[in-house]
Parts: structure tokens; C-alpha cells; sequence
């Protein structure tokens, strides 16, 4: 399925953007299976095997893990920052002290502003659940891991328990974090549409029972909706620029949409509301400069192509177009590009078939764009300078559409890409810090639905080679 099967498009469509994807995939370097680790065991030579007298690091160094732990059947890294002299790494059963698995370190750049060196130990294929550390050639020994299968589930019933614990109140919206509740909307109701267990169909659900999360999120929505008046106007506390009118229009008729099949009559209330602010919103975009309309394009784009996902209204559907020649990118609380483009390509209502290949191949051009311009390993190696909030919002995006682009195209190197930035949040990172498992993190309550929904929905293939990624 290439995409969500309720939004089902001509067969034309199908096949021109199916053609595409193959194409783009052909020529962007894809692979649908993962590059084989190099893996040592106790049986090598000896001059390949870790030797330490004394337990006593030879040098200096520390050793970043996911304090998160890994997924047994997941990818799997560790970060070592020392001064070079460690070549490779054996992975230590915690419960018998013996190696599970040895392998040769991969160095990266060399830092510009210390002496460390930054390197990665791969150790993908060891696939035995249980606790372990890493030590080097050199004696240099990480924090304990775990290992083990469903931590993606865990971490996704975690995360959810606390969205569901610290929802924000009426009264507690204002201009600082509205755009918190809209990221936390979106990703909670893209995550049911793409990863949900119910299955919808010509717009009727087959299981008539709303989802949890959607219940959860809809206390949110219902927040949000006392805020605006019957002429769209958001309430004046907020003082809301003209992005934020077309943000509130555009999550009210995402989540319109999922929750019409379980209630037509109150999703119709939600609609009104989407229509209003987003009325109110053209209003202010006529009068607007043309660096000021630039500012909300990506915003205005993505509410014209879910109103018209919702609605089916020509007028929708013209303004979302206009924007095929370039459209706008962003899927983070500060950009919104590519929900518009996700909205317009699972729309159930007619499109252009070649505004949909434009769309879809600039998205696709994007996505592996990412993996070309900066790999993971040199992502993760970055200076320890290099590590400031834009990085840390870089890498939910970047896993975002990592998870998007094997949605669509089920290829594991997206998957593994997409792990490895989580890695990178988790703690493997230079200065090693936590910035999404921690709860005490600043980051830690940046919405992960979408990924984590996304990568539990990858491992549904026990030997992680479906069919639609053979060759």
C-alpha cells in the first residue's frame, strides 16, 4: 500500500507516483536491505581479538550509549569520543561477562575543538536480548544498555501517558505554546491515520470504536476550540499572526477528518471552525507584503490541501496546487510544508495526476536529500559547539521523514536512518546528553507518535525483509 488505504486515489495516480518513487529510488542510491556489519568473533585471529590487562584504560574516553536502550531487532549504535587509540569494540554480556559480539570502530571527522577523535560501533547484528556494555581495545567501557524486543512500544505507551497527563488546559494557551498543542495534535492524529489498528474505508470505520489516542487528543482540540469566534478570530490573549490562523485551521480539519467516522455531527462543528479561521486568514494575506506571505506559505498550503482533503471544495484545492511548482517544506511546530503535501497525496477527493507527481517527487527529492547532504554518522559526530536547539529539532524532523519515506516506500535504510537520529536524542551524541528519553529534558515532551508508531510498524516482518523491499 503506498498510501493510507481510506484516501485511496485514481489508478492513474497510483501509477504515475509509483513509477516515480522506483525511479527516484533507483537514482538516489536506495537499498532495500542494510549494509552487512562487520562483526568479529572469539574464534578470529588473535591479533583480532580485545585484550585488556587490569581492566585500566590505556587512554582516556568516554563511550555514549542509548539510555534508552536498543530494539533487539532494531539498529544499533554506540558513540566513543577518545584520542584515536582504540580500534575496535567487543559488546560484553552484563549476566556472564562474556563477548557477544566484536567489531572494528568506524572514526569520523576529527574534532576541530578537542583533541577527541569521534568514532561508531555498529553492532546492528547482535540480535540477543538482555543487558550489555561496550568496552574498547583500549579498556574504555560504556554505561550499561539493554537490549530488547518491544522498546519502541514501551516508549510509545510512555510518551503517550505523559502527553495525556500534562494536556494543556483553556486557560493555559497562550501565544508562547499554542503551536506545542498543534505539533502535539498532528502528530497524535498522523499517527493514528498512518499506524492505527482500525481500518477505515470510503470514509466509514469498520470498528466503530474511537482509538484511545484520539479520545486523549480530542480534550486538546476541544481545548482549542473555545478559543476562536464565529468570524474566525482566535481570542485576542493569543495575539495570533496570521501563520497561527492558518496552523488552527489546518489541525482542526486534520482531526475533522479522523474523527467524522465516529461522530459526522461534531466533526462538522470542527469544520466550521477550520473554515472560519481560515477565511480569517485569507483576509489578512490579501493585504500582506509579499516577504510577509512568504513567512506563512507553508502554513497556508498545508490548511488548503487538508480543508480540501476534508471538504472536497474546488477553491481549497486551486490554492494547494498553486503551490506544486515549489512547495514548502517543514514538518516540525515551526514549518508545516510537508503536511501539506501529505494532506493533498492521501486526499480521497479527485486530484491533478501531475500535481501529485510534483509533489511527490519534490518530497521524495527532499527526504533523500537529507541522507545525502549530511550522513547520520557525521550527524552524530558533530562538534560538541554544533549541538544547539536547531540540531536537536533538525533531528526529530529528519527522523520524521525518514519514517515517512519508508511509509512509502518500504525500505529498511529508512528505517535504520531514522533509528539512528533517535539514537542521536537518546544520548548518542557528543556531550552524550538525553534530550528525549530524560523527562527532566527540555525536549522531552516534543511529540514522537509518529515516530515511534512508525517504527513499531516496521518490525511487523520477522525477518525484516518484506516483499516489497526485495530486489
Amino acid at each position: 500500500m503506498l498510501l493510507p488505504e481510506r484516501k485511496s486515489m485514481n489508478k492513474g495516480l497510483y501509477t504515475g507516483i509509483a513509477v516515480g518513487l522506483i525511479m527516484m529510488c533507483t537514482l538516489s542510491g536506495c537499498r532495500g536491505c542494510r549494509k552487512d556489519t562487520e562483526v568479529y568473533n572469539e574464534n578470529r585471529r588473535n591479533e583480532d581479538s580485545i585484550s585488556v590487562s587490569n581492566n585500566v584504560p590505556s587512554e582516556d574516553g568516554q563511550i555514549m550509549v542509548s539510555l534508552a536502550g536498543y530494539e533487539k531487532n532494531g539498529a544499533k549504535k554506540a558513540l566513543i569520543k577518545c584520542s584515536g587509540n582504540s580500534k575496535r569494540f567487543s559488546v560484553i554480556d552484563k549476566e556472564t561477562e562474556k563477548e557477544a559480539l566484536s567489531g572494528r570502530i568506524q572514526f569520523g571527522v576529527k574534532q576541530t575543538n578537542v583533541s577527541e577523535e569521534g568514532g561508531i560501533c555498529d553492532f546492528t547484528s547482535l540480535d540477543k536480548a538482555g543487558s550489555f556494555y561496550i568496552r574498547t581495545d583500549s579498556g574504555i567501557c560504556s554505561e550499561e544498555f539493554t537490549i530488547k524486543e518491544g522498546l519502541y512500544s514501551d516508549l510509545l505507551k510512555e510518551k503517550t501517558a505523559y502527553s495525556s497527563e500534562t494536556t494543556i488546559k483553556k486557560e493555559e494557551i497562550n501565544k508562547d505554546n499554542i503551536e506545542n498543542c498543534f505539533l502535539y495534535i498532528t502528530d497524535v492524529v498522523l499517527s493514528e491515520e498512518f499506524f492505527g489498528e482500525h481500518t477505515i474505508k470510503n470514509g466509514k470505520d469498520i470498528n466503530s470504536k474511537l482509538p484511545e489516542s484520539i479520545k486523549t487528543v480530542k480534550i486538546q482540540t476541544d481545548a482549542l476550540s473555545e478559543l476562536i469566534n464565529e468570524h474566525g478570530v482566535l481570542d485576542t490573549g493569543l495575539r495570533a499572526g496570521n501563520e497561527t490562523y492558518y496552523q488552527y485551521s489546518a489541525v482542526m480539519s486534520l482531526f475533522a477528518y479522523e474523527y467524522g467516522p465516529y461522530d459526522k455531527e461534531e466533526a462538522g462543528e470542527y469544520t466550521k471552525l477550520a473554515e472560519a479561521s481560515y477565511r480569517h486568514a485569507e483576509e489578512i494575506y490579501e493585504k500582506a507584503s509579499v516577504e510577509e506571505k512568504k513567512e506563512v506559505d507553508d502554513k497556508r498550503f498545508w490548511a488548503a490541501a487538508q480543508l480540501y482533503k476534508l471538504t472536497g471544495e474546488r477553491n481549497y484545492k486551486k490554492t494547494a496546487e498553486s503551490y506544486a511548482g515549489d512547495p514548502p517544506t517543514g514538518f516540525s511546530k515551526d514549518k508545516s510544508g510537508y503536511l501539506g503535501t501529505i494532506a493533498y497525496l492521501t486526499c480521497y477527493n479527485k486530484i491533478d495526476l501531475d500535481v501529485g507527481e510534483m509533489f511527490i517527487t519534490a518530497l521524495m527529492k527532499d527526504i533523500n536529500g537529507v541522507i545525502r547532504n549530511e550522513s547520520v554518522n557525521t550527524f552524530l559526530i558533530s562538534r560538541e559547539e554544533d549541538h544547539k536547539d536547531e540540531n536537536i529539532s533538525a533531528a526529530f524532523e529528519a527522523a520524521r521523514l525518514m519514517v515517512l519515506g519508508n511509509y512509502i516506500t518500504k525500505n529498511i535504510y529508512y528505517v535504520e536512518t531514522a533509528e539512528s537520529y533517535v539514537e542521536y536524542l537518546f544520548g548518542i551524541n557528543m556531550l552524550g546528553k538525553d534530550y528525549a528519553y530524560d523527562a527532566s529534558s527540555d525536549n522531552y515532551s516534543e511529540p514522537m507518535s509518529f515516530i515511534l508508531a512508525g517504527l513499531i510498524e516496521s518490525y511487523i516482518y520477522e525477518d525484516r525483509q518484506p516483499e516489497a523491499m526485495s530486489r
